[in-house]
């Protein structure tokens, strides 16, 4: 992988690196009349809104962090399950560790994959990284028949950090669309 291989002495995810992309591109964006930095907003599906919200939570210039259909590893959460029949149409079950473990392995960092199949041993979950992000704006978006996505867990690590947003009064700033 290009930029493991740049940078060979440092210890990073695929995901951290494309989040490090997205500080680069602030960088350059502060560098010319085009952008206005005051308004700047990031989003992402699926995999680009697990790194836009690494990207967010550590770049306070991002001052709309809109993850979409994030997921393990994003707005999910892993201590929740979920199994569900949507509409009558499907079966599923959400995205889990392991899933993402076994599919891309470099998304995460070396020490990730010791709490496959034991995710309530992590010592934190996925509204930790939400809460990151504030008091700027979190804007979490999923659809209610994703189950993969698991859009009842990310409603609970909304739930949570929304506490973050009210300890710093600015809970008008955490928003959750749930489109179907």
């Amino acid at each position: 992988y290009g930029i493991h291989a740049l940078y060979p002495e440092h210890r990073f995810s695929t995901i951290s690196a494309w989040a490090w992309g997205y500080h680069r591109v602030l960088d350059a964006l502060e560098q010319t009349d085009f952008a206005d930095m005051r308004y700047i907003a990031a989003t992402g599906h699926s995999r680009g809104g697990k790194t836009v919200l690494l990207a967010g939570a550590m770049d306070e210039r991002i001052r709309i962090v809109n993850p979409n259909e994030s997921g393990a590893g994003g707005c999910g959460c892993y201590r929740v399950q979920l199994q569900a029949t949507y509409k009558n149409e499907f079966d599923g079950r959400n995205e889990v560790l392991r899933d993402s473990i076994e599919a891309f392995p470099y998304w995460y960092g070396k020490d990730v994959p010791a709490y496959v199949d034991n995710e309530t041993a992590l010592p934190f979950d996925l509204h930790y990284i939400k809460a990151l992000v504030a008091p700027r704006t979190l804007f979490v978006s999923e659809a209610a028949g994703d189950v993969w996505c698991n859009p009842v867990g990310s409603w609970q690590t909304t739930m949570a950090v929304k506490e973050v947003y009210r300890f710093l009064q600015a809970e008008d700033n955490v928003f959750w669309y749930y489109r179907p």
